[in-house]
């Protein structure tokens, strides 16, 4: 009895040590989700663009499939210099080893809160040297076509 005991107690405790960790890396991915945020907003592309991997890969409404952080960062320039802002709200993050998946819901609004677009995203974030970059991601668009002003 003692030995299943233990055993309940030790997958318990398991159980609540990886909540704790997904709920920090959640946490640490949401945050870094943020700081690319506040560099579009501020038309910092260099900065912009250091959130990026080397061999990104986008995939986005009215685009062909953007490759590399120089045509990620070509397709952003005229939200920022729009003032239009990207509103994110992830439902979750997986720890994949080294990768982590966050999923959620966009919202892209104008400088006076209109909202133009809205949908869904999956990123596919990589840890490079301490550091989280987009690796690839995908957005996909829950308005109808002819409601966008694209």
């Amino acid at each position: 009895m003692r030995k299943c005991s233990f055993l309940i107690v030790l997958f318990i405790f398991a159980a609540i040590s990886a909540n704790a960790q997904s709920s920090d890396l959640q946490e640490e991915i949401e945050e870094t989700s943020q700081k690319v945020g506040e560099a579009l907003d501020n038309g910092d592309f260099g900065t912009f663009a250091m959130y990026f991997d080397d061999d990104v890969t986008m995939k986005m409404p009215g685009h062909e499939t953007l490759k590399g952080v120089d045509a990620v960062v070509a397709a952003h320039k005229p939200m920022a210099e729009q003032k239009i802002k990207l509103v994110l709200d992830t439902d979750e993050v997986i720890d994949l080893n080294g990768y982590a998946y966050e999923s959620g819901n966009y919202k892209i609004q104008t400088a006076d809160g209109k909202v133009v677009d809205k949908g869904s995203f999956g990123t596919l974030w990589k840890k490079e040297n301490g550091t989280w970059k987009i690796f690839r991601d995908m957005v996909s668009t829950t308005m109808p076509i002819n409601a966008q002003d694209h």
